[in-house]
């Protein structure tokens, strides 16, 4: 009897006695609570562009903005090993305090340095590059503390077959046209004896006496790209600057033959034999070739072209202060004018250099002013900052989003 007393008694009260044990254990907790997840992260400061980070070589975090960060993925226990896996454009970034062991709190004090590097470019062009003024992105840099010292060899009026075949044309008149900084000189002695980091390339339609293509394209972008690898140059950036198509009218308003999407949404036929045309496909067709070229080199598109093409849809849609049309944005045929137009540019090749969005900046002393000379009357429009900011947020919006620029997917 007394056994089975003490059997009975031991029976009932055995779930108490272990669910005792249990709450016991663990910090209050029970053996099915998850284990404790810690976050690792820290501050970033100097970043300009976009930066790249990861933990012991994966979970990629990117962030365009300075302050706190912290990757996605949290660990319970283990190493931890913080590293750059892409630098941002224009700057180097360095992480300090990036290796450790969690240890039942988050990692806070990683430090994630960022600094400008000394950026070099240089134009190969006509008129269309130069109405983005090399000299007018240097400065629209240096306002945000980004380094970049620009040389160029513009040749107006001629497509790129003509420029590279040419570098020291015979002709006095179109010898006289060139543009050039004397310190690099001719494009041919400027990336063979300089070392560039970034090298901007434009075709451009065929003129009198002169035959452009596809094919001919290709052959001036493999030049230039292996006369710039022959030099001291490495780690560099190739862009393939997107020209806009030219409108045969400038009346007002414009014919309905005359709209900007007619020749820009044109189809172009992928072949050899094309011949140069300054529409989007057209691009495409030039930026995939000189891809399948140069497989192992950086080959970007700036797309001035199709920023254009959006502001067109915006402006149509009546969303852009003071502008009535797309073709108030160009000064003849064929050129931009010499403020709000080659601003859009300007920002343009900016943005797509240095991965930043141009939101905010402001029009740099001496630059895209009503008259283009240094101390021109300011425009009008660029002094309205509301307008600056619509014009640098659609600029933004298609730099961001073009894969061609290699930006996708930045916030």
């Amino acid at each position: 009897m007394l056994n089975r007393f003490v059997n009975t008694a031991l029976g009932s009260s055995l779930p108490l006695i272990i669910g005792a044990a249990l709450s016991g254990c663990g910090n209050g907790g029970t053996l099915n609570d998850p284990p404790a997840r810690y976050s690792v992260g820290g501050n970033i400061t100097g970043l300009i562009g976009s930066v790249t980070l990861l933990n012991n070589g994966g979970n990629a975090f990117r962030a365009s903005s300075n302050g706190g960060f912290a990757f996605t993925n949290t660990l319970t226990a283990g190493s931890y090993n913080v590293t750059v896996g892409a630098q941002p454009r224009g700057q180097t970034c360095l992480v300090t305090n990036g290796s450790g062991t969690v240890s039942n709190a988050n990692v806070t004090n990683i430090s994630v340095s960022c600094s400008t590097k000394v950026n070099v470019a240089y134009s190969v062009g006509n008129s269309l590059t130069w109405d983005s003024q090399p000299d007018g992105v240097a400065a629209l840099a240096g306002s945000r503390n980004i380094s970049l010292t620009v040389g160029y060899h513009i040749q107006p009026g001629q497509p790129l077959s003509y420029t590279t075949a040419n570098p020291h044309p015979s002709d006095p008149v179109i010898l006289n046209l060139q543009i050039t900084k004397p310190e690099y000189g001719t494009f041919d002695n400027a990336l063979a004896n300089n070392a560039w980091n970034i090298v901007s390339i434009q075709p451009y339609l065929r003129s009198a006496g002169t035959t452009s293509t596809l094919g001919t394209d290709l052959a001036a972008i493999d030049m230039l790209i292996n006369l710039t690898k022959a030099g001291p140059t490495t780690n560099v950036r190739y862009y393939l600057y997107e020209g806009w198509p030219n409108t045969p009218s400038l009346t007002y308003p414009p014919p309905s033959t005359d709209a900007y999407s007619t020749t820009w949404d044109a189809a172009s036929v992928n072949d050899l034999s094309t011949p140069t045309a300054l529409s989007r496909q057209y691009f495409d067709n030039l930026y995939a070739a000189a891809k399948a070229a140069h497989p192992n080199e950086e080959i970007f598109v700036i797309p001035v072209g199709s920023v254009l093409s959006a502001l067109d849809k915006e402006i149509s849609a009546g969303r852009i202060i003071g502008l009535y049309g797309i073709y108030g944005l160009y000064r003849d045929s064929t050129h931009l004018t010499l403020d709000v137009g080659r601003f859009v540019a300007a920002t343009t090749v900016y943005a797509t250099y240095f991965g930043a969005s141009p939101v905010g900046l402001d029009v740099p002393d001496g630059f895209y002013t009503q008259n283009g000379q240094a101390n021109g009357p300011p425009s009008r429009l660029i002094s309205n900052a509301a307008l600056r900011n619509q014009l640098e947020q659609v600029v933004w919006n298609v730099v961001s989003s073009d894969v061609r620029t290699g930006l996708t997917g930045q916030p």
